[in-house]
């Protein structure tokens, strides 16, 4: 319910809340909060992109290899891939299980597919589309996931990159209004 009231008067809200501000701070917070927002919503629109590309990727190899329900096999993975960490794992363990209702043969070979998309996911496409959302380098978002499961954990590693984004839209807003 008070998200729905967010969205609904959410620029009467944030209008509001400048109102504490002294004047001349306004048009900078004001603008800071807009890029946040815009870089935050590219950094979302990645991962929902990185989690289709998963899904597609994910059916296509459960049909060469023609395991049942592909489709939604690759569906229920994409929608996991957004979790990071334990998301693809979950993602994939159904495939796997129903391959090796067929045969272990089929199973091995599912486990290793799902394996191989999930590493260049991880360590390829999700770097670098990440990175390029935000206008981070895919390094910075590999050191920021590895400092988020170091210091969170698992949720650690869901909010370290919004962090680290905000923090760096804030740094260099107010660079560029004091220089």
């Amino acid at each position: 319910i008070v998200a729905y009231y967010l969205l609904v008067d959410g620029d009467l809200i944030f209008n509001k809340l400048l109102l504490i501000l002294p004047t001349e701070k306004r048009v900078l917070a004001k603008k800071v909060i807009t890029h946040i927002d815009k870089v935050l919503s590219r950094y979302i629109i990645s991962q929902l992109l990185l989690s289709l590309i998963i899904g597609i990727l994910t059916t296509i190899a459960l049909f060469i290899l023609n395991v049942k329900f592909a489709i939604l096999l690759g569906i229920f993975n994409g929608i996991l891939n957004i979790v990071p960490y334990f998301g693809p794992i979950i993602g994939g363990i159904p495939a796997v299980f129903i391959a090796l209702m067929e045969s272990p043969n089929k199973a091995l070979l599912t486990l290793l597919i799902v394996f191989i998309i999930q590493q260049i996911e991880g360590n390829i496409l999700s770097p670098k589309i990440t990175g390029d959302s935000t206008n981070m380098h895919p390094i910075m978002i590999i050191i920021l996931l590895l400092i988020g499961d170091k210091l969170g954990g698992f949720i650690g590693m869901i909010i370290i990159v919004p962090i680290g984004v905000i923090i760096k839209v804030i740094y260099e807003d107010i660079n560029d209004y004091l220089f």
